[in-house]
């Protein structure tokens, strides 16, 4: 179990880093398995560097700004995300307007991000210029199945977007289905003027 406790005003640490060595193409292979995570002010798991295949499962991840982010450092073969726990994700650093995401690929060949539960991704982040349950971008053959988003954005009034699923080009093609997005874990009366789409 990793547990962060640093200050959260100027925490930019990461639970779990994949990174480049001395050599740059990255790993044939990689699993980042069975991780418990807590606290970490940048993300629990960052890839950035290459991997030709990648699966990340099973991890639980609490209370750090973002939840398993892909960079564009990354640039990856094959990325299954599949059954981890992703639960109070938000931007824990003062003054943070940027992203806060729950799961994020970036410039993939191919990507699975299947049976993830993401509970409560940006409720306290009302600066923040988009928070985002699931991000795809520049991934060319997507498959985003069976998974679980709710309590997305503040429930008030909040600037930037709201997103559950996102998919943005370039890609080739995409497969989304039987995933639950819920802006809200019970129905709530509370008005708001916040952009919210459940997939974009």
């Amino acid at each position: 179990k990793l547990v962060n406790t640093a200050p959260a005003r100027s925490d930019t640490t990461v639970g779990i880093m994949l990174a480049t060595g001395l050599d740059k193409a990255g790993s044939e292979q990689c699993q980042v398995l069975a991780n418990q995570i807590e606290g970490f002010g940048l993300a629990g798991i960052v890839i950035g560097a290459p991997v030709r295949d990648l699966i990340v499962k099973l991890n639980i991840i609490e209370q750090c700004g973002s939840g398993i982010v892909s960079t564009d450092n990354a640039n990856g073969g094959s990325l299954s995300i599949e059954n981890n726990h992703i639960r109070g994700v938000d931007a824990r650093r003062e003054g943070a307007t940027g992203l806060v995401v729950g799961i994020a690929v970036t410039r993939a060949g191919h990507a699975t991000i299947a049976g993830n539960i993401i509970r409560s991704v940006g409720v306290t982040a009302v600066q923040s210029a988009l928070r985002v349950g699931i991000l795809a971008f520049g991934v060319e053959r997507a498959r985003v199945s069976g998974n679980e988003i709710t309590e997305l954005a503040p429930a008030g009034d909040f600037v930037g977007r709201a997103i559950g699923i996102l998919l943005a080009a370039p890609m080739v093609d995409f497969e989304v289905g039987h995933n639950r997005v819920e802006r809200d874990a019970s129905p709530s009366t509370q008005r708001s003027n916040g952009d919210w789409t459940a997939l974009f």
